[in-house]
């Protein structure tokens, strides 16, 4: 399943401590995994901000992956 599936639904459930859990950071993180990054890699992300991306966000800090943020409004060229 990839994150842009609409069946991920990135509703933050609160934690202890006044932290909260995006559910679905698990599967991201089997995800980004899966595609073969590993703890150290770094990834290219260029999205508008969305719940979507901060699932990811946290999928990489869980995964220790660095997710590197693009301007979304960047052209292929740049």
């Amino acid at each position: 399943m990839s994150p842009s599936s609409d069946v991920w639904d990135l509703t933050p459930v609160p934690l202890d401590g006044g932290r909260w859990l995006l559910p679905q950071a698990g599967a991201a993180s089997a995800w980004l995994t899966s595609l073969g990054l590993r703890p150290g890699d770094r990834a290219a992300l260029g999205a508008a901000p969305s719940p979507l991306v901060a699932g990811l966000l946290q999928a990489a800090l869980d995964t220790g992956i660095a997710l590197v943020l693009i301007n979304a409004r960047c052209t292929p060229t740049e």
